[in-house]
């Protein structure tokens, strides 16, 4: 009563003072639902640049109790002006019809100065109308959706959807069905999703979804096949409320293949003397061409220019598709020289490119240049790179091998053993033995052993239980230590050693003619070991006889009766005459 008191003592004596400041309300609905918009329309009159304000505010008869929405036009201009004021009633706002007591709702509009002084304002409204907010269905649709897309392409579908709370989610579905019925479920496409939603009503929305390129175009499928996209509204549990389903039988297209060539992955430095490994993938309109990877060195007149290719590879035949992956294993050389140890621009390239069936060019990936070779690191290593499959007793095994090593000074030493006994690897004797010292350091560096095998070595067949021959290589360094073996070749086969006897017909103890060949070093009666004897009918005829006057070659030098003596008695046949020098 008081509140009414001073408004209308502010109002008489406003009126007494002939002030030309006013207010009025001149229009709104009889009634707003919470959640809307009440528009107020006003009119004010002002000498001054002033403030006009409206709100709603909910009252206990004339006492303030809260502040349901207000706004305010801020600086508003002098004289007699009109407007309006658009007040958003909050949803939750209790309805007139569930307040009690005195408590209403009364609209206000205020004339202030721009320091924030009263300079007049309608009261008039009391006991305002704001009804209950209108029950929200809860719906979702598609606003629009293409007619076809195309396989490894993006679908992008527009939505709508009214949720009478927030927290939930729309779903987005894409699948293939078919099978007894058109509508049972094979597999999933798709699937993507909008949370949390909000309240509102017609909350627009849109969907991006890459499909698959490896999905079977529509055209493609069999029987009752089809592809279905659903959109449904569920709440913040999980609950169904709303749901589209009227895209059935819908079109996918097969894709447009465009040629393209990528790594997808590769080292950012590889070291020289291990594999490089790229990953790439590629997409190819047609098959049978291929993918070509090469690491080249560069530089010269320009960065760019080719000097020398470090290595290459291809895959062939390609095969037609998109995004096709594959993988290359790539051995550097191992005498590659590291990036830090290039001159000038020399710089290391590595590109992928892919080729038609023809070897035409059809797309390249150059992305890879100055690319980082570091230098290889040494790992001990020493083996045999050829041996004998077995070797005679009495003669030479001629065993080559390779080492690297990271330092030099040490050596490579080869050992033939006979083992057996408790174990077939304990050590019985030492059949030979050799060494390369001293070592270099370096790489896969190549060497060759000559071990001449003891002719009384027993042959492996002769051997007895668990004895065997082993052949093993060690790579030790300068102080002894061991650093790398080879051991594969155990069970190594020595045969029986082989001699080449001569016919001696004349048993002068040289032969000619006729060989045989026995295991015993004993030559047989009848047999030399020797094959120099120019005539095997005579005994008095070999390799360092006596030379005599008898017109043959009898020490086998191919000459006869050089410095022969000339015989003490001449023998003269009847009838033979002698002719003397005059």
């Amino acid at each position: 009563m008081k509140k009414k008191i001073i408004l209308l003592f502010l109002f008489v004596v406003a009126s007494l003072s002939g002030w030309a400041q006013s207010i009025n309300i001149t229009s709104l609905s009889p009634s707003v639902q919470a959640g809307n918009t009440l528009t107020v329309s006003y009119t004010y009159t002002s000498e001054v640049a002033c403030k006009v304000s409206c709100g709603v505010y909910l009252m206990d008869d004339w006492t303030w109790v809260s502040t349901i929405v207000w706004t305010e036009v801020n600086p508003a201009a002098s004289g007699t002006q009109t407007g309006t004021f658009d007040l958003v009633i909050p949803a939750g706002t209790t309805p007139k019809l569930g307040l009690t007591g005195a408590l209403n709702y009364k609209v206000q509009a205020v004339l202030s100065n721009l320091s924030g002084g009263w300079l007049a304002g309608d009261y008039s409204v009391s006991n305002y109308n704001i009804t209950a907010p209108a029950v929200t269905i809860p719906a979702v649709s598609f606003t629009s959706v293409p007619a076809s897309t195309q396989v490894g392409s993006n679908l992008v579908v527009n939505y709508k959807y009214t949720a009478p709370s927030g927290g939930g989610k729309v779903a987005i579905n894409i699948s293939k069905n078919g099978g007894v019925n058109p509508w049972d479920y094979i597999s999933n496409v798709i699937y993507d999703e909008l949370a949390p939603t909000i309240a509102g009503t017609d909350v627009a929305g849109t969907f991006t979804l890459p499909i698959p390129s490896d999905i079977t175009p529509t055209s493609g499928l069999t029987g009752n096949q089809n592809y279905q996209i659903k959109i449904e509204l569920l709440d913040s549990n999980g609950n169904w409320l709303a749901g589209n389903y009227d895209y059935t039988n819908y079109n996918f297209t097969a894709a447009a293949v465009v040629p393209a060539v990528i790594f997808t992955s590769i080292p950012n430095n590889s070291q020289a003397g291990i594999n490089l490994i790229a990953n790439y993938k590629y997409s190819s309109p047609s098959a049978g061409g291929k993918v070509a990877i090469t690491i080249s060195k560069n530089g010269g007149a320009n960065p760019w220019d080719y000097i020398s290719t470090v290595a290459y590879s291809e895959l062939t035949p390609t095969i037609a598709g998109v995004d096709i992956l594959g993988s290359f294993t790539i051995p550097i050389p191992s005498d590659v020289t590291p990036t830090v140890g290039l001159t000038g621009n020399e710089n290391y390239r590595i590109k992928i490119e892919l080729l038609d069936s023809s070897g035409n060019w059809l797309a390249g990936n150059y992305d890879y240049t100055n690319y980082n070779f570091t230098a290889a690191a040494v790992v001990p290593a020493v083996i045999f790179t050829s041996i004998p499959n077995n070797s005679q007793a009495g003669i030479n095994l001629i065993a080559n091998y390779k080492y690297s090593s990271p330092s030099a000074g040490g050596k490579v030493a080869i050992t033939i053993s006979k083992n057996g006994g408790a174990n077939p690897w304990d050590y019985i004797s030492t059949v030979a033995y050799s060494e390369l010292t001293p070592t270099i350091a370096g790489v896969d560096i190549l060497g060759s052993f000559t071990i001449p095998i003891p002719s009384d070595v027993t042959p492996t067949v002769g051997l007895t239980g668990n004895e065997n021959y082993r052949i093993k290589i060690e790579l030790l360094d300068s102080s002894g230590n061991w650093l790398a073996g080879n051991y594969d070749y155990t069970n190594y086969n020595f045969t029986a050693p082989s001699y080449s006897y001569y016919l001696d017909a004349d048993g002068d103890s040289y032969g000619t003619g006729s060989v045989i060949l026995l295991t015993s070093p004993i030559a047989p009666s009848g047999y030399s070991v020797n094959n120099t004897d120019c005539d095997d009918t005579k005994s008095s005829v070999y390799p360092g006889a006596t030379e005599i006057f008898d017109g043959i070659d009898n020490d086998c030098d191919g000459a006869a009766d050089e410095g022969a003596a000339l015989p003490t008695t001449l023998t003269f046949c009847k009838g033979a005459t002698v002719a003397t020098a005059r």
